[in-house]
């Protein structure tokens, strides 16, 4: 698997069926471990850097075109 600690404070949600989404670099996280999450809710606060977004199937990252509209 990945090391995401050079991206400082990362979150994983999980998706079901081996499927999960990585935000990194953020500022701030404003959810807890094992928090359920719902489409829309704000997780984190970002600095002025870049969000480093993976979508993973496994420990594999995909390619996000094939998934997002």
């Amino acid at each position: 698997s990945q090391d995401f600690m050079s991206y400082g404070k990362t979150i994983i949600i999980e998706h079901g069926d081996g499927f999960s989404t990585v935000y990194a670099g953020n500022a701030e996280i404003l959810v807890n471990l094992g928090e359920r999450v719902q489409r829309g809710q704000v997780i984190a606060r970002l600095d002025s850097g870049a969000l480093h977004f993976e979508i993973r199937k496994g420990y594999s990252s995909q390619n996000p075109h094939f998934y997002l509209p």
